[in-house]
């Protein structure tokens, strides 16, 4: 699984801690499913949590099973802009395209339901909400609202703070590219 250095570096303590966390270290994990027969991701999710194991310990268990290959990112992102979802591929297009521009710092990090736009940390989620809008959340923590701008009262800190619904890829336009470089300055280096 793609991971930003942040994220990778507390993924190594979450499995360093594995064993005092669970009791096995996830080799032992991996050996007992295995054992177990689980056949698939889904499988091995149930037995997982059968285990008692926490949602991230689940994860890192599948990746040792079942590991991403390099292909997958295009097909989970295929999978969100598929069906009903197909005509909003366009927009999703053009907003990386606009993101990849601000930076060759800027990682494209597809998710089952989603796609995370990070440098340094996160800035921005990209959701196909409906089957006629794409949902581009980002991190703009303390910048004014506006009608396009939407500010979530739930994000919490590390949350994105305000979502813009966008309809046609005509509207990823000045306007909205400048809020994505303002949170994709906000998740740079610290000089």
């Amino acid at each position: 699984m793609k991971m930003t250095a942040r994220s990778a570096k507390w993924m190594d303590t979450v499995l360093a801690n594995c064993e005092a966390n669970t009791g096995r270290a996830l080799p032992q994990w991996v050996a007992l499913a295995k054992k177990a027969r689980v056949k698939d991701s889904k499988s091995a999710r149930g037995w997982a949590k059968e285990q008692g194991l926490s949602a991230v310990y689940q994860s890192a268990l599948l990746e040792a099973l079942f590991p991403s290959k390099d292909g997958d990112d295009r097909e989970t992102i295929d999978a969100q802009y598929a069906d009903a979802k197909a005509a909003l591929r366009p927009i999703f297009d053009a907003l990386v395209e606009s993101a990849r521009a601000l930076g060759a710092d800027v990682e494209v990090l597809p998710r089952k339901s989603q796609v995370t736009l990070s440098r340094t940390t996160s800035f921005a989620v990209i959701r196909a909400a409906t089957k006629d809008r794409v949902d581009v959340a980002l991190k703009l923590h303390g910048h004014e609202a506006t009608s396009r701008l939407v500010r979530d009262p739930k994000a919490m800190k590390s949350d994105p703070s305000h979502v813009v619904g966008v309809k046609a890829a005509k509207e990823v336009d000045k306007e909205l590219l400048g809020w994505m470089r303002k949170a994709y300055e906000r998740a740079g280096p610290k000089t």
